[in-house]
């Protein structure tokens, strides 16, 4: 159920990024073209946020690349399921 949850949110957030793109070339009409972009710039200061808090060791995954593009594209959906799952043996 989870991985559907993920899967939906990250064609979501692609289909914003088009968004965002299409308002940053003009193609989308004022007043929703300044709406788009701030949302999109906020969007990205959270994502680059979580990107150094996952670089400077805050957040540990499992794997130790992490890949700059998509976590400024899918933030939290792209490395939420790489989180260091607690071990159960103690």
């Amino acid at each position: 159920m989870i991985d559907i949850i993920v899967r939906m949110t990250r064609v979501g957030v692609l289909v914003f990024w088009i968004a965002f793109v299409l308002s940053i070339t003009g193609i989308i009409p004022p007043p929703y073209d300044l709406v788009i972009n701030w949302i999109g710039v906020f969007v990205l200061l959270i994502h680059f946020a979580e990107f150094l808090l996952i670089k400077f060791g805050f957040i540990e995954l499992a794997s130790a690349k992490v890949s700059f593009l998509k976590t400024m594209l899918f933030g939290l959906t792209y490395w939420a399921p790489l989180l260091k799952r607690p071990d159960p043996a103690g």
